[in-house]
């Protein structure tokens, strides 16, 4: 699940960076960014809706690393853990930072519950991934008692 869910919040979130430049929706947390500059501030500080793009292309390598079986794969369900709570401070930092004319509040509002929210699904596969020890997306079954079994995916 782990393998399906990471690649599509990556995917959601490069969208939500291309909205913010092209509504020049800067970063309100940390102080308010310039909408005039807003590629640099998407390079740097990131967008109202996105993080820095470094966070972001780091964010795109862990997201397609975690469907991997090896050690690289744990490496990236491993890294995927800060990173998303990184993802979500930043989320409820737009969310929580004052209004302002550059970025409309409901935007703010979205992008701080849609952050949150995609952080603790993130944090909660990769942790059972891990728990687990099986591949993203892999179902594997483990043996209660008699008779009984479980399937973690």
């Amino acid at each position: 699940m782990l393998s399906t869910v990471a690649p599509i919040i990556f995917g959601l979130i490069v969208v939500l960076a291309l909205l913010s430049i092209i509504g020049r929706w800067p970063h309100q947390f940390g102080g308010q960014g310039d909408p005039d500059h807003i590629i640099q501030e998407l390079l740097t500080s990131g967008t109202a809706t996105a993080p820095p793009l470094p966070v972001l292309l780091v964010f795109g390598v862990v997201a397609w690393a975690v469907r991997r079986a090896d050690r690289w794969g744990v490496a990236a369900r491993i890294l995927l853990i800060p990173l998303a709570l990184l993802m979500a401070v930043g989320a409820i930092g737009e969310a929580a930072a004052p209004a302002s004319p550059d970025v409309p509040r409901l935007v703010q509002l979205g992008n701080g519950v849609f952050g949150v929210v995609a952080a603790t699904l993130l944090v909660v596969l990769a942790v059972a991934s891990l728990k687990y020890r099986s591949a993203p997306g892999v179902l594997r079954a483990c043996t209660l008692g008699v008779g009984e079994t479980l399937i973690h995916a």
